[in-house]
C-alpha cells in the first residue's frame, strides 16, 4: 500500500484513467448476473433524464442501461468516458465509480467493485430508502452487516428537479424461478 503524502501535483494528474475500464467491465457482467436472476425489463435510458449534471460532460454514446423490477426501484446504468460507472437508484439518488480520478485520492477498482455491489444488492433485496423534503434529499442503504445513508441538503436551484416530496422504500426485486 503507498503510504506517501500527495503532492499538489498529485491533485491535479491521472496517470491512468484508463484503470477504471475494468469497473466498466465489472458492471456489464453485473448487469447480465442481475438480468439472468430477477425479473427486470431492461431499456435505454436517456442522459438528460437520467443524469442530467453529466450529460454535457460525458462524451460516451452509449445510452444509460435501465433495469425495472416490477417489485423494487429501478437501478439506471451509465458508463462514463471518463471512464467510469455511474448508477441512478430510485428517483433522485445517483452515485457515481469513480468519484474522483485523481492519483492523490488512488482509487483502487476492486474496492469501486465491491461498492457498486454492496448498493446494487441493497436495492436488490428491498434495504434502500429515500426520503424527498422540502429542503433535504434523505437515503440508505444497507446490507451483509453495513449501513450508509446520506443526508443532502441541495441548493435551492435543484429542489424542484428532486419532485415529489415524500418516502420511498424498496420492495425486494422479484426473482426468476429456476
Amino acid at each position: 500500500m503507498d503510504h506517501r503524502i500527495p503532492t499538489d501535483e498529485d491533485y491535479t494528474t491521472s496517470t491512468n484513467p484508463e484503470r477504471f475500464d475494468a469497473v466498466i467491465e465489472y458492471a456489464r457482467n453485473l448487469i447480465a448476473e442481475l438480468e439472468s436472476e430477477f425479473v427486470v425489463d431492461r431499456d435505454e435510458g436517456e442522459w438528460s433524464e437520467d443524469f442530467p449534471h453529466l450529460a454535457e460532460l460525458n462524451e460516451n454514446p452509449m445510452a444509460p442501461i435501465r433495469l425495472t423490477s416490477s417489485t423494487g426501484v429501478p437501478v439506471v446504468f451509465g458508463f462514463t468516458s471518463a471512464p467510469g460507472v455511474v448508477l441512478r437508484v430510485g428517483r433522485n439518488v445517483r452515485l457515481l465509480f469513480p468519484d474522483c480520478l485523481c492519483d492523490a485520492c488512488n482509487l483502487q477498482v476492486d474496492e469501486m467493485c465491491d461498492e457498486i455491489r454492496f448498493h446494487v444488492e441493497a436495492v436488490t433485496s428491498g434495504n434502500f430508502a429515500e426520503k424527498v423534503g422540502r429542503r433535504k434529499h434523505q437515503w440508505a442503504f444497507e446490507g451483509a452487516g453495513r449501513r450508509t445513508a446520506t443526508d443532502y441538503r441541495p441548493p435551492r436551484s435543484e429542489r424542484k428537479t428532486l419532485g415529489k416530496r415524500g418516502e420511498f422504500g424498496s420492495e425486494p426485486w422479484e426473482r426468476r424461478t429456476p
